[in-house]
């Protein structure tokens, strides 16, 4: 029951995300000469002139640091689902903040079986393959032309984890975003028949499953637990 309940709460709450430009606080490559390859664009605010000359180009070959100043590097941000609930967003952030089911706690339960780590890897696998499912054919050819292919491909997991970084833990909201949507989707599928049996989707979120566990689990003892 809680399971529904929190489920008919949030369905309306998660959100897909259209691919969308991010500066370079939010770039995460190691290699810099990775970002040189991307040589992905947008010209900064002209403050002199009092607007704005987002004018998106590529660039690979002017690496003068006197011209590349004034850009930022962008690619597309690869979070597809979000948690737009305030009240739960609130209740995971307090969550992260435990001493028993913060992102530390998670990861080390995620890592002490060989069985959450290959579910965990079906659940990036299939969030990775999604996210490159819902790209349009001229979408796809955009994101190859730019040598985003790496930021938002199959390889890419949950919030854009890394194929390396599957055996590690991210932001709790995101997996349980996930975990949600995929709850929702599997319901749907059986067109809101499902009584007392519980998603047993191959690739379900399960760091995202503990999480939503976790709140219930803190909900019910008025938060006490999350001391």
């Amino acid at each position: 029951d809680n399971y529904q309940a929190a489920n008919d709460a949030n369905n309306d709450h998660i959100n897909h995300s259209n691919l969308q430009d991010e500066d370079t606080d939010h770039i995460t490559d190691q290699n810099t000469n990775e970002e040189a390859e991307r040589g992905w664009f947008v010209d900064s605010f002209d403050a002199n002139n009092n607007q704005n000359s987002m004018k998106g180009q590529i660039d690979t070959t002017n690496t003068n640091s006197d011209t590349t100043a004034s850009r930022q590097i962008i690619e597309p941000f690869p979070t597809l689902y979000w948690l737009t609930s305030p009240t739960l967003r609130t209740y995971i952030s307090r969550i992260e903040l435990s001493k028993t089911h913060n992102v530390q706690q998670m990861e080390r339960r995620l890592q002490s079986s060989p069985d959450h780590l290959f579910q965990m890897k079906r659940a990036h696998k299939s969030y990775g393959e999604k996210r490159w499912e819902l790209l349009t054919p001229l979408d796809r050819e955009n994101v190859l032309d730019r040598n985003w292919g790496g930021a938002i491909d199959a390889t890419r997991g949950v919030a854009g984890i890394r194929e390396s970084r599957w055996n590690c833990v991210k932001c709790l909201h995101a997996h349980a975003a996930h975990y949600l949507a995929q709850v929702a989707e599997w319901e749907m599928e059986r067109e809101g028949g499902v009584g007392d049996q519980k998603c047993d989707r191959e690739d379900l979120n399960l760091v995202g499953k503990w999480t939503m566990e976790a709140v219930f689990e803190a909900v019910r003892s008025g938060f006490e637990s999350c001391g």
